[in-house]
């Protein structure tokens, strides 16, 4: 049986504490058929230094420096053009691949028939210092989407992106990222699980470092607002069922919600016109005009239910 080639493509932006156990976890994988590829996106600090002194004790990993920030769809784009395997996977330059992690990722495929373009799996998270904080699905022994499961991703989150590997023939189906957008997991999502398989693999394959909010300016919340915005826009030219009309209806309530709140106030008339264009149910037309005629009450209300750690959403 032929072994695929796994392509590891690691981004990496100002993560000079944490990019040498990035790629030393690459290095210790005992799979045979694999390669590394490093971009460094434009980083300001000592990244590059440390990728560049990697690469000297290791030559057989490949190194791309950007001289400008390309942002990351386009910097890993660039990066895929440039590798040669079967199976991507989109690695940040702070996060770590399991033990073992190609090969049980490489076996999953195996059993897979070639309807199936996305695998997914878990992750232990840590923090800065690498201390475990938990998993990504605390819940192990319930089962997971799989299957065709477009008008799942499109109501809920519930992938952790790096845990996400799929095939090339996908990613070049696709055309690649979306180099408009500042973010890629959603649009992806959204457009390879309309015409391909996910599966989901009950292991851990990466460790995620968590940061806390990744958001730290309006302008920066608000640009993520936009390409989240856009995203909505293709979508709801996919839909083609009721359930998935109603999927996309509850994603839109969502960000009108979450826009009302934070930096894209903005956007909410654009949610509230592509949301017409959607079948929707009477209690969250309801739901939403409440928003708009008291919005200092459902303020308080939504950050009282936000302290509540048992129906937050991670």
């Amino acid at each position: 049986m032929d072994i695929p080639k796994i392509s590891v493509i690691c981004t990496a932006y100002n993560q000079e504490d944490f990019i040498e156990e990035c790629l030393k976890s690459f290095i210790v994988q005992d799979y045979p058929n694999k390669e590394l590829i490093v971009t460094d996106n434009f980083s300001s600090d000592h990244t590059l230094e440390r990728i560049r002194k990697f690469e000297h004790e290791h030559p057989a990993i490949r190194v791309m420096a950007s001289s400008e920030n390309l942002g990351l769809p386009r910097a890993f784009n660039q990066a895929a053009k440039e590798s040669s395997g079967e199976l991507l996977i989109d690695l940040s330059g702070d996060d770590i691949l399991a033990k073992g992690a190609l090969e049980r990722i490489s076996y999953c495929f195996s059993n897979l028939s070639d309807e199936y373009g996305v695998v997914y799996s878990n992750a232990v998270l840590i923090d800065q210092q690498g201390k475990e904080l938990g998993r990504h699905f605390r819940d192990t022994r319930s089962e997971k989407p799989q299957g065709m499961i477009f008008s799942t991703l499109l109501e809920r989150y519930f992938i952790l992106a790096p845990t996400m590997v799929f095939r090339r023939k996908v990613f070049e189906q696709l055309g690649g990222y979306d180099e408009t957008l500042v973010y890629e997991d959603f649009d992806f999502w959204v457009r390879s699980s309309r015409d391909f398989h996910y599966a989901y693999l009950p292991e851990v394959t990466v460790y995620h470092r968590e940061h806390g909010s990744s958001f730290s300016n309006r302008a920066r919340e608000l640009a993520f607002e936009e390409s989240t915005f856009k995203v909505c826009q293709k979508a709801s030219k996919l839909v083609r069922t009721r359930t998935e009309e109603k999927a996309l209806q509850k994603r839109i309530d969502y960000h009108i919600r979450q826009c009302w709140l934070g930096e894209g106030k903005p956007l909410v008339p654009n949610y509230l016109e592509l949301r017409k264009k959607i079948n929707s149910s009477l209690v969250s037309d309801l739901g939403i005009g409440l928003i708009s005629i008291f919005p200092g009450l459902f303020k308080r209300l939504y950050f009282f239910l936000k302290s509540d750690s048992s129906i937050r959403p991670r």
